[in-house]
């Protein structure tokens, strides 16, 4: 099956968020509406819909038809939250590329911040900023206090820097949902077939390079975590694998299937 990438934008935009969604209406359009208050004007926002059964796509078509920089992709089946998460990124084109959920907002600098700093840091893989947690009765649950460091010149540095965050709560290291260079991401090979596929991608950027800091709290998330156990997690693995190979887009999964 061969899932389009088509952008029909003329001019890449500097920025590219993708937002990889199944049935997320409750919270999806505060999430573009926080897109559209930005106060950087060159970015697209590209949304996966992973064959949602909700309203999730009438909602984007919405924002589509006011503002061309809103692009709507649809899977015909359900790929899988992983893949659904690659295919984001790979239907964007923008020199920064940021993942965001359904469920998350940024505040209206976001993006002109995150821009001008990795405009200052030519080396960075990316840039973090400070953010908060939200429960579901908008209470704020956490902020973060400080940016995690893993900023050093040295990979092998990076890398223990990047170890010790993960042992922290995951609302203080989360490197995924940041602002990152897409030169960086195409040489990862994106996120693998894996249980902890986000710190694998994690650690991957930090051999990479360092990532630098907006020492603000600009990013928000609702605090709504589902618990899985360890058979369930690989049951569900194994079962998007088996899709995925059908669908020709095996080729970052065969180790795991190996396994």
């Amino acid at each position: 099956m061969k899932f389009s990438t088509e952008n029909p934008c003329r001019q890449a935009p500097k920025v590219s968020f993708g937002l990889p969604v199944r049935n997320g209406e409750q919270t999806l359009r505060r999430t573009l509406e926080s897109l559209t208050a930005q106060d950087y004007e060159s970015f697209e926002v590209v949304v996966s819909d992973n064959a949602s059964t909700d309203g999730t796509e009438s909602i984007v078509r919405e924002f589509e038809r006011l503002d061309p920089r809103f692009r709507f992709f649809g899977n015909d089946v359900n790929v899988g939250q992983i893949e659904n998460f690659n295919l984001a990124f790979e239907r964007s084109r923008g020199e920064y590329f940021r993942w965001i959920g359904c469920d998350d907002w940024l505040e209206p600098h976001y993006t002109r911040r995150c821009v001008e700093t990795l405009d200052r840091n030519p080396r960075a893989v990316g840039v973090l900023t400070l953010w908060k947690l939200i429960d579901e009765k908008g209470n704020v649950k956490v902020a973060t206090r400080h940016p995690p460091l893993v900023d050093s010149d040295e990979p092998r540095a990076r890398v223990r820097g990047a170890l010790c965050c993960m042992e922290r709560p995951r609302e203080e290291w989360d490197p995924i949902y940041s602002m990152l260079r897409r030169s960086v991401l195409e040489r990862t090979g994106l996120l693998p077939l894996e249980r902890f596929t986000d710190m694998v991608l994690a650690l991957i950027l930090s051999i990479e390079g360092p990532f630098c800091t907006v020492p603000e709290v600009l990013a928000s998330r609702r605090n709504t975590y589902d618990e899985e156990t360890v058979e369930e997690i690989v049951r569900r693995f194994h079962t998007d694998a088996e899709a995925w190979v059908k669908q020709g887009r095996a080729h970052r999964y065969l180790a795991f299937l190996r396994t």
